[in-house]
């Protein structure tokens, strides 16, 4: 029997298509791969620019409803009938009290729905013992 051996001739067309092969494929590869990589750190740049941007944008808007709430807030506490109508109700009548009661109810109502961040106003009556909330209403 004869033994089965390869013998791997350089001069042989195998060896210098494979060769051909190797050379045109590599750099290819490698540019592929640099290709891909350069591409990933520029997506993940325009990802972070553009988180970036919606925190700005989200951090811009509520710094806008948070002075916007203040100002609401600083407008209200000068407000008559909020400011005295725990010390005028000893000289009010029961429906006096029952109208104030519901105009202040009507007030906190309208600064809750000025803004999505404002889930209840409460005020609260303690000469009656009562709380007006613009959620609930009067308690």
């Amino acid at each position: 029997m004869k033994s089965f051996s390869i013998g791997w001739n350089p001069d042989s067309i195998v060896i210098k298509l494979i060769g051909a092969f190797l050379l045109v494929m590599l750099p290819l590869c490698a540019l592929s791969i640099s290709i891909t990589y350069y591409s990933s750190n520029q997506m993940q740049a325009e990802v972070e620019r553009a988180n970036e941007s919606k925190v700005h944008f989200y951090y811009s808007h509520l710094e806008f409803e948070l002075q916007r709430i203040t100002g609401l807030v600083t407008e209200y506490s000068q407000d008559e009938t909020l400011a005295t109508f725990s010390t005028r109700i000893p000289i009010m009548s029961r429906y006096e009290v029952d109208s104030n009661l519901n105009n202040i109810y009507t007030k906190l109502k309208q600064i809750k729905e000025t803004s999505p961040y404002i889930s209840d106003v409460v005020y609260y009556v303690p000469e009656i013992n009562k709380r007006v909330s613009a959620a609930v209403g009067v308690r």
